[in-house]
């Protein structure tokens, strides 16, 4: 889980519509104290992380961290799946990452993937989760707003990685208008 912690914070089962409104029901510009706090991450320059406990939780994220700047307020939240232990074949995460996807594209429409369309990683090699942790394989679906667009967000990225050659997780970033200089990548 911390390779894949440090690789959102540098980058940046069932599934319902509500646990997808916005990002996770935390809001742009929301201070500490707005927010249900489990632990201080880090603190870098004028820039808090937090572990949180967030008002709208998915079932397919176990853990919550949201950017927080001294000025501007939440920038960010970045949440991450509990690692899929013996997930070698990569089927789990893969059929979490396209319902997701699927969920955000009915959204905020058809996002970019970063490789090749999600739909066509197709599970079932016996070294997935290697192929992922040895960076030969990439799951990535990116979504990027125009600044005059409605709403808060300037960016989404929905991403899967791997601890080691037999467990994978899931990530996704949500980047507010806010987020220039607040987060990292």
């Amino acid at each position: 889980m911390f390779r894949t912690i440090n690789t959102a914070l540098l980058i940046a089962g069932s599934f319902s519509t509500t646990a997808m409104a916005g990002a996770f029901g935390i809001d742009m510009g929301d201070k500490a104290k707005d927010l249900k706090v489990i632990k201080t991450w880090e603190r870098e320059g004028k820039r808090t992380t937090y572990r949180v406990e967030p008002p709208i939780i998915n079932p397919e994220f176990q853990y919550y961290f949201v950017l927080v700047d001294d000025t501007a307020g939440a920038c960010g939240v970045i949440a991450f799946s509990d690692a899929n232990q013996d997930e070698a074949d990569g089927q789990k995460v893969v059929s979490s990452a396209y319902t997701i996807a699927t969920g955000l594209a009915k959204k905020y429409g058809k996002g970019t993937p970063l490789t090749s369309d999600l739909k066509d990683h197709r599970p079932g090699s016996k070294d997935f989760a290697g192929q992922l942790y040895r960076d030969e394989k990439k799951i990535a679906v990116f979504w990027r707003f125009e600044p005059d667009s409605p709403g808060d967000l300037s960016r989404i990225m929905l991403s899967a990685d791997a601890d080691d050659a037999t467990s994978t997780t899931l990530f996704i970033s949500y980047h507010f208008k806010n987020s220039e200089g607040c987060m990292p990548g």
